[in-house]
This record gives structure tokens, sequence and C-alpha cells, in this order.
């Protein structure tokens, strides 16, 4: 996918999990799930200081692109669906040479169930 192309603004799906493209909306969503410190062991990021500060970055990645323009910046909220409640977001960064870069950050009542696999594979089938 190249860098002037943004992709799809409808949401993917997956039997258990519906990633919404991330929106500001999601910040007051996920502020909770992202406040555990479990999850920043193998990132180098702290937790959000407050929901107007995920709200602000959250905002700057609705661009879907770099400042520049050179990288695409793809987001998901992840929503279990059976439980109607979001559990963590998905990611991938794609530079202009292709490559690509891939995260993801999930609520730790939920780790060790597939499902960061999953909503990880649903976004790798979008992007290649």
């Amino acid at each position: 996918m190249p860098p002037s192309s943004v992709g799809s603004e409808e949401p993917l799906e997956t039997s258990r999990l519906l990633l919404e493209p991330l929106r500001k909306h999601h910040a007051r969503l996920l502020f909770p799930v992202l406040l555990y410190y479990r999850i920043y062991r193998f990132i180098p990021d702290d937790p959000p200081a407050s929901v107007d500060e995920l709200e602000n970055h959250y905002e700057r990645l609705e661009s879907r692109a770099s400042p520049a323009g050179h990288e695409v910046w793809l987001n998901w909220a992840l929503l279990l669906k059976s439980e109607d409640k979001h559990i963590g977001i998905v990611q991938a960064t794609i530079e202009e040479n292709g490559c690509s870069e891939i995260a993801y950050q999930l609520a730790f009542d939920y780790w060790r169930r597939g499902y960061a696999f999953e909503a990880c594979s649903r976004m790798l089938d979008f992007i290649c």
C-alpha cells in the first residue's frame, strides 16, 4: 500500500472482533485499558497521562498519514463483539518503500486468548 493511499475507513472484522478505524472518541473507551503497566513491558512508551492526552494523540492519528506524508498510519480499536467491549488497539505504519511496522496493545485480562493474533492477522490481510 503506497503512502498516498490511506486505506479504507470501513471496519475490519473477524469472527470475534470488530476492528474500528481509530478515532478521537475511542480515547474514553480505551483509556482504562491502556493504564495497566504490564502492557508497556516491551513498548518504549508509558501509559497515557489523561483522557485528554489520549484524545489529542488519537486525533493526530485520524489523518492516517505522517505530517510529511511519507508514512501511512493505520490504527484500529478492537471491539470484542461478544462483550461489546473495547479491549485494545492494533496499528501498522507503512513507509514509502513498502516496509511496515505493526504493533498492538491489549487489555491484560484478554491476553493469551488469541485476540492479538486474530487482530494482527486481519490487519495484515488488509494491508498486504
